[in-house]
């Protein structure tokens, strides 16, 4: 998942703990300062709730996240497909 997409997810409130750590490759800048942990894949989909219905990988590399006969999206990513489903049900718009 890249800094733009973790940025978005914790600006529209994503149920993140608010744990702050020290680094790794899943961590992202925050103020300058501190870094945040990006959610992972099981995280995102538990997000989701009962609206997550599937996450589909195609031939040329693209991730489908998909709620149950309504919303879908593409993603390079399983990580970024499902936020991006999160983003589109629960983001505040």
């Amino acid at each position: 998942m890249n800094y733009e997409l973790a940025l978005k997810l914790k600006e529209a409130g994503f149920p993140a703990s608010n744990e702050w750590i020290d680094g790794g490759t899943n961590f992202f800048i925050d103020k300058g300062e501190l870094v945040y942990e990006a959610p992972t894949l099981s995280e995102l989909i538990a997000a989701c709730g009962e609206h997550f219905e599937r996450l589909t990988h195609f031939g040329n590399g693209e991730w489908e996240a998909k709620q149950f006969k309504r919303n879908s999206v593409i993603g390079n990513s399983p990580e970024e497909a499902v936020a991006k489903l999160w983003l589109k049900l629960y983001g505040k718009q």
